[in-house]
């Protein structure tokens, strides 16, 4: 039995459609890729120009005999975010997904994101919402799996705030710190549970990576957010709790110590690189257990957000077949013509819809968009 109680919750609303068809994880995580041409043009910043992609660590937040935990609440809350994770389940004849959902914090102005990875890893598509209740699509550009760490981005459109990452190893036991975040439901955005440090920068079961230990309460939905210290500084990613009968308020987050590094490698070394594409994630018929049902095709499980595929009308769950008169069968085929294109032409998309009896054709404009490497 593992004690050990990853605090994420997961919605129970899943179509009975799923016993129809249901597209294993392992397959789906496996076989997702982006729908680009590789005939890119690097660009020489993180990216592309959208604000500071370095880490805050200092605070302009002024702390006196005076200050009280509302005061800091109040500076680092907006720094703060849901991260949705949309699972696809079933996907014919109506699709059906599961929403798993953490929280995470903001750690750039360009719109870089920390969580934990387990709050993202079967996702087929990341909506981020801020503090204002304003969403994004997000991309996960990096993660560490065995520190549960993931760095995701987004590209926003207003001036975001931005998390300090202070340095846990000044932290001392007894010390009060305050966890943020959404816990049991997304409504209960911005709750924050407060407590102390129980032991600092605790080493668990040999790993080199550090906790910080806490009585703060940790609830699902607290999963990859940010434990605070009364200056206003991250100094954990709340993590996991241990959850066995006649224990309480034992939970763990991963040290800044120990988050840091990792965020910081990836933020610098992300290049954003230029490609040609239609803008989707898609997986092959072929490679789903359901190739006699629905024939061949890549079947559409997202869309990004103002893509080519997108503004042309396609859906998540289409089934392109065709481009330009021509069948495809999966990624590697779609990508074929494509090649033959240039960015701005017009291409037809055939695909096959739940809604219609026949073939859709469907015309798309082929764009260059950024894509983290």
């Amino acid at each position: 039995m593992n004690d050990f109680d990853y605090e994420v919750y997961r919605s129970s609303r899943r179509s009975p459609l799923k016993y129809i068809i249901a597209i294993a994880v392992s397959v789906l995580l496996a076989a997702l890729l982006i729908l680009i041409l590789y005939d890119t043009i690097n660009v020489s910043t993180p990216n592309n120009g959208e604000g500071n992609s370095t880490l805050k660590t200092q605070t302009s937040f002024v702390v006196d005999e005076n200050t009280s935990l509302a005061d800091v609440y109040e500076y680092v809350a907006s720094s703060v975010v849901t991260v949705v994770a949309t699972e696809i389940t079933s996907i014919f004849p109506s699709q059906s997904s599961a929403e798993n959902f953490g929280s995470g914090f903001i750690v750039t102005d360009a719109g870089h994101i920390v969580t934990n990875y387990h709050v993202v890893s079967s996702a087929s598509s990341i909506t981020v919402v801020l503090n204002n209740k304003n969403k994004y699509s997000a991309e996960l550009i990096h993660f560490d799996s065995g520190r549960d760490i993931a760095v995701l981005k987004i590209r926003p459109k207003e001036v975001l705030s931005v998390a300090c990452i202070g340095d846990s190893t000044e932290s001392r036991t007894g010390d009060p710190v305050f966890a943020i975040g959404t816990p049991y439901s997304q409504e209960l955005y911005g709750s924050l549970a407060y407590g102390r440090i129980c032991y600092a920068e605790r080493e668990l079961y040999g790993t080199s990576a550090k906790y910080v230990q806490t009585d703060a309460p940790i609830n699902p939905g607290n999963s990859g957010g940010p434990l605070f210290n009364m200056k206003g500084e991250v100094i954990g990613i709340n993590t996991y709790k241990i959850s066995v009968n006649n224990v309480e308020n034992l939970g763990f987050a991963l040290s800044s110590s120990s988050f840091k590094p990792f965020v910081e490698a990836t933020i610098n070394e992300v290049v954003a690189t230029k490609k040609l594409g239609i803008g989707i994630k898609g997986i092959a018929v072929s490679d789903t257990n359901y190739v006699g049902m629905l024939g061949d095709g890549v079947i559409v499980v997202s869309l990004i957000e103002d893509g080519p595929a997108e503004k042309a009308g396609m859906q998540a769950m289409d089934i392109i077949v065709s481009i330009n008169g021509v069948k495809v069968k999966n990624v590697d085929e779609i990508k074929t013509q494509i090649d033959k294109h240039s960015e701005g032409d017009v291409v037809d998309v055939g695909v096959i819809r739940e809604s219609a009896d026949e073939e859709i054709i469907l015309k798309l404009t082929l764009e260059s968009m950024e894509f983290y490497e």
